[in-house]
């Protein structure tokens, strides 16, 4: 019906092929890739019992440990590690 094809219409013009939203998943993707090489580097802050030596294990543990995240959480670590600070008076 009408209503159908406006709803679609809608839909791809407001969401699907927004220039917002596509700005929004490159932040995202930005995020998440430098989160996923930090953690790389850094596995002894995503779990104590992660085999260093095993490549494979490693790449597993630290997916599993963001695909675990919460958004906010993703958000507020990608700022602790990779946004500069506000310098505090001695």
């Amino acid at each position: 019906s009408s209503a159908i094809y406006e709803l679609r219409d809608f839909l791809y013009d407001r969401v699907y092929e927004s220039e917002e939203i596509k700005r929004e998943f490159i932040k995202a993707k930005k995020i998440l890739e430098d989160l996923y090489a930090y953690f790389l580097e850094h596995t002894d802050e995503v779990s104590k019992d992660t085999p260093s030596e095993n490549k494979a294990d490693r790449h597993r543990v630290v997916c599993d440990f963001i695909a675990g995240m919460t958004d906010g959480f993703a958000l507020l670590t990608f700022e602790r590690l990779f946004m500069p600070q506000e310098w505090q008076p001695l």
